[in-house]
């Protein structure tokens, strides 16, 4: 899921019988804004239909000032 849309990652992940648990982390970069950048189990983990994925993602946090 990483690399995608916090949105599609979630879709994605309830079709196929899960848990979603978002979680935002900070960013300043711009293009990490919404994307998810990790995931727990992670994704060449197999893991039981009706268990939660943690999705950690992007915050933009542009800083003080901006």
């Amino acid at each position: 899921m990483t690399s995608q849309k916090q949105s599609d990652a979630i879709a994605t992940l309830k079709a196929s019988g899960f848990k979603v648990r978002v979680e935002p982390q900070d960013t300043t970069d711009p293009s990490q804004d919404g994307i998810v950048l990790t995931q727990n189990p992670s994704g060449s983990t197999q893991a039981p239909p009706g268990s939660t994925v943690t999705i950690v993602v992007g915050k933009l946090n542009a800083g003080p000032g901006a």
